[in-house]
């Protein structure tokens, strides 16, 4: 067909369809440049999904925005085949619970084991696409075992923190918005799509469980190439309680909507000077 652009939003025949079938569609649609599909595949295939017919290609993808239960975009990710690099892609992947009904300000209490796997099978059917990525971005808050992530990343630098916004539709961005262990899919995140090239970091993440630090730490060790660091006072704290070694390429320094104790400026200033 020469369809270049697909919105699918809520049609519900394809619900009780099987994946194949939805896939079936999309193989006879090769030129296809924008597809947006929000809650319409079908409910969590077999976690080891694989089309019958072999992946879809789509070389002419600029756009792809998907919205499902986590289970369902897992499948359907890694039954395309080789994402183009310069595409942009927003996956608002919803747990279990979520899905269901539960509104994502209120995300459950203890995540199901297998929310976090999937979330990882995500991130690995992107990860290609990720491999020049440039700025990275991660949002959200943590209740105990539990919150609401957002992470980003760009092919580019974002100079500014204020920009990061409006880059959001330029190529070579990917964005998973997604519920579950936020620390833990933040590493994820940094380790499965290996982002060591990362020159640009906006870390914002609210986490109310001091037992994170070692995850945290981990994550910053990981990103070596930072050099521009925009981070919140309760990450500058992990941060600075950690090795001074730890982000050698780190240049500038940005905290955001962040109070600064005393103690905390204190131990800023010797991790500092410890360099």
């Amino acid at each position: 067909g020469q369809l270049t652009c697909l919105e699918l939003c809520d049609v519900k025949p394809w619900r009780s369809a099987s994946l194949d079938q939805v896939l079936n569609v999309l193989r006879a649609l090769p030129l296809l440049e924008y597809l947006f599909i929000h809650e319409c595949l079908p409910d969590s295939p077999p976690t080891d999904f694989c089309p019958v017919d072999g992946p879809i290609p789509l070389p002419n993808l600029i756009r792809l925005d998907l919205r499902d239960n986590l289970h369902t975009c897992a499948a359907f990710l890694q039954s395309l085949h080789k994402i183009p690099t310069a595409a942009s892609m927003q996956v608002t992947a919803m747990g279990i619970e979520n899905h269901h009904g539960v509104g994502v300000d209120d995300p459950p209490a203890e995540p199901p084991a297998a929310d976090a796997i999937m979330t990882r099978s995500v991130l690995e059917a992107v990860a290609p696409c990720c491999s020049g990525t440039q700025t990275v971005a991660f949002s959200g808050f943590c209740r105990s075992a539990s919150g609401f992530i957002d992470v980003k990343c760009w092919s580019h630098e974002v100079e500014e923190h204020t920009d990061l916004h409006a880059a959001s539709q330029t190529k070579g961005h990917f964005a998973l918005s997604t519920h579950g262990p936020v620390a833990q899919i933040v590493a994820d995140f940094v380790h499965v799509l290996a982002l060591r090239s990362a020159r640009v970091l906006a870390c914002e993440v609210v986490d109310y469980d001091a037992y994170h630090a070692e995850i945290w730490a981990d994550v910053f060790a990981h990103l070596p190439g930072i050099e521009t660091l925009h981070v919140n006072a309760q990450l500058l704290a992990v941060l600075v309680n950690g090795s001074p070694s730890a982000l050698p390429a780190l240049r500038t320094l940005v905290l955001a909507r962040a109070i600064v104790s005393a103690t905390l400026f204190d131990k800023l200033r010797r991790w500092l000077a410890a360099r």
